[in-house]
């Protein structure tokens, strides 16, 4: 919500399938360059030039959570052609 512009808007969606449940985080905040996406998960990593305050923590710590229960993270734009709207995407596995 840090990074949302005011008014801004944040979506969350979960789907449910056989062997997995997907939860999605999308939106309308700044964009992450396609060539920083990966680093977002480093610890203390914030983009250059941003002026957000934070420790760059955020994402390292749901990315080292997600290992541990066998989950998956990715980052995707909602918009591909402008490359706007970064979708946080975890898909975690259901296990019996």
């Amino acid at each position: 919500m840090r990074y949302t512009p005011e008014a801004g808007k944040i979506d969350l969606s979960v789907l449910c399938l056989a062997d997995s449940v997907i939860i999605e985080i999308i939106d309308n905040g700044p964009s992450i360059p396609l060539n920083e996406r990966e680093r977002v998960f480093d610890p203390f990593y914030q983009i250059l030039g941003s002026k957000q305050i934070g420790s760059g923590l955020e994402l390292s710590i749901v990315a080292v959570i997600a290992k541990r229960i066998s989950a998956d993270i990715a980052l995707k734009y909602a918009n591909t052609e402008d490359e706007t709207r970064i979708i946080v995407s975890l898909t975690l596995p259901i296990q019996e």
